[in-house]
């Protein structure tokens, strides 16, 4: 709702899967050709998440493309 309240982005178009992927391994995170996701949990409180499944990232990337 917040982020709706301010107007700000709330989808991303005009790429696609592998064009996300691709740009996932510039990312800092990305070491040792291991894909990083940090989550937070709770408020100040974050979990670093490795080695996702590119299966999953790709069907999960997917179906948020194509959500429209």
């Amino acid at each position: 709702k917040l982020i709706r309240a301010l107007a700000l982005p709330t989808e991303f178009r005009g790429c696609t899967v592998e064009q996300i992927l691709a740009a996932m391994q510039l990312d800092k995170k990305f070491i040792n050709s291991k894909t990083r996701f940090v989550l937070p949990f709770r408020i100040g409180r974050v979990k670093v998440v490795e080695n996702i499944n590119v299966t999953i990232l790709r069907r999960v990337l997917s179906a948020h493309l194509n959500r429209r």
